[in-house]
């Protein structure tokens, strides 16, 4: 679903203003302003015209359930591109496209790209104590451990201008300079932010929704012990230890991608590196807790 401005302005001359206003009849103009000063009310039309394509390659090794061992090892690597809606939100401009009459400058990494993601499984029973028959020994045997770890790329992030540079009415992106996907990768600077700058007015961003910068991504291991004590014949009462990111791995949330600098006699250039918190994380992944510790009971019959 891709959703229009129909009545954004039509920026004729890149660098000029421009009172070209599909719909003038929509813009807010009581004192009569010349429309090249007025900014007009959106019309947004929503219509079913996105593009999206995405191509992987899934690679998965499983080890069947023998003395005591079954494991899965899976991984993808994978590309998603877009150029729809929620493509689009990504990209600072709440779902539109940054200048509707050129919508391919909207293609770009999907907003949920993973390029790889690892995830292996594993259940262990114990070896010892499986053939025990005093009642001590039977309390010793019988565990199994079990664990999920994954690895996964981070989802790529949107850098956006502080302010319609294009004065069309729309939100905007910045301008890109180089490829800037590296970084120190910090919580205090994660990525390159020398390569964005505000746009000159009267001019759309040069950025694609997804320039390059990612989430940090996730490290994660969970695991657990369980141990079943037989009642009966039918009625097994199962013990439960879980730990969710057990060794509490830091998972830190997306990178500030929004430049709060302006184009001054101090910043003739318009750098969005050092402005606020450009580049800067203050946050944790909200799908990923830290450690987080369980204990259960469960009654099998």
């Amino acid at each position: 679903m891709r959703a229009n401005n129909l009545n954004q302005k039509i920026l004729n001359t890149p660098g000029q203003p421009t009172g070209h206003i599909p719909f003038p009849a929509f813009a807010i103009n009581p004192t009569g302003l010349p429309l090249t000063q007025v900014s007009p009310s959106g019309i947004q039309w929503e219509q079913s015209d996105g593009n999206s394509k995405y191509n992987a390659l899934l690679v998965s090794l499983e080890k069947r359930y023998a003395q005591g061992l079954s494991l899965v090892l899976s991984y993808t690597w994978s590309k998603g591109l877009a150029d729809y809606t929620g493509n689009l939100d990504s990209g600072f401009r709440n779902g539109s496209p940054q200048d509707n009459l050129n919508r391919r400058n909207d293609w770009g990494l999907q907003a949920m790209d993973t390029p790889h993601r690892f995830v292996a499984s594993a259940t262990y029973a114990l070896p010892f104590g499986r053939s025990a028959t005093s009642r001590g020994m039977r309390l010793l045997g019988g565990w199994q451990v079990n664990g999920i770890l994954t690895f996964a790329s981070g989802q790529p992030i949107g850098i956006g201008a502080p302010y319609d540079a294009s004065q069309t009415g729309t939100g905007e992106r910045a301008n890109c300079v180089g490829n800037k996907n590296g970084g120190p990768k910090t919580v205090d600077q994660w990525f390159d932010t020398s390569g964005y700058f505000v746009p000159p007015i009267y001019t759309f961003g040069t950025c694609s929704p997804t320039p390059g910068p990612r989430n940090p991504g996730i490290n994660n291991l969970d695991a657990s012990l369980f141990k079943d004590f037989t009642i009966t014949e039918r009625v097994k009462l199962q013990f439960r230890a879980e730990s969710y990111n057990f060794v509490n791995h830091p998972q830190f949330g997306p990178p500030n991608g929004g430049c709060s600098a302006s184009i001054s006699s101090t910043n003739p250039t318009g750098a969005c590196a050092g402005s606020g918190s450009f580049g800067s994380i203050s946050s944790l992944n909200v799908n990923v807790t830290p450690r987080q510790i369980q204990f259960g009971l469960k009654l099998i019959f």
